[in-house]
């Protein structure tokens, strides 16, 4: 998880094993891989709408995602 370093601070995207996509500001991680993101949204797309962001705010994804 040092990788991770380079991206601190930084705008990501996580595509979950369930297929939602969450974005938000990388704040912390640990050695279990649990990632806490700041200023999150969840994108959804649809044909009708394009994409559709729901805010979420801080958010722990759990390294088993």
């Amino acid at each position: 998880m040092a990788t991770l370093q380079a991206f601190m601070d930084k705008r990501v995207l996580l595509v979950m094993q369930d297929g939602r996509v969450i974005l938000g500001n990388l704040v912390g991680w640990d050695q279990r891989s649990n990632i806490v993101l700041s200023d999150c949204v969840e994108r959804r797309f649809s044909l009708e709408s394009g994409a559709v962001d729901s805010p979420l705010g801080v958010y722990l994804v759990k390294g088993d995602q």
